[in-house]
C-alpha cells in the first residue's frame, strides 16, 4: 500500500458533473470535498482520508494557531451519492504535526 503523503491541514476538491472515485484520496488533518452535479459514486477498494494516524508531520507557521477541521463532503445532485461496500472514507485522528521557528 502506498503511504500517506507527509503534509498537513490541505484541503482537495473535486468537482464534476459525475465523479466515479476509485483510487486513493488523502489530505491528512485537513478536508476533502466531492461535488457532483449529477451523482457521486466511491467504489469498492477506493479511500478518501483525512486521517493523521501514524504521522509525525514538520507543519506551518508556529504563530498559526489550528489546523482546519477534518472533513470529507459528499454533494451531488438528482443522480445521489452511492457508496459500494469496502469503500473506505477515513476520518480517524492521530498524528503529530510540528512547528520550528528560527530566532
Amino acid at each position: 500500500a502506498l503511504p500517506a503523503p507527509v503534509s498537513a491541514g490541505g484541503q482537495l476538491a473535486l468537482q464534476a458533473p459525475h465523479i466515479d472515485h476509485g483510487g486513493r484520496l488523502w489530505a491528512p488533518l485537513g478536508a476533502i470535498a466531492f461535488d457532483a452535479d449529477a451523482s457521486l459514486t466511491l467504489r469498492a477498494g477506493s479511500l478518501a482520508s483525512v486521517s493523521g494516524a501514524g504521522l509525525h508531520v514538520l507543519e506551518g507557521n508556529p504563530n498559526d494557531s489550528a489546523l482546519p477541521a477534518k472533513r470529507i463532503t459528499l454533494e451531488a445532485g438528482a443522480g445521489g451519492v452511492a457508496i459500494e461496500d469496502g469503500a473506505t472514507l477515513d476520518l480517524r485522528g492521530g498524528g503529530e504535526t510540528f512547528t520550528a521557528q528560527f530566532v
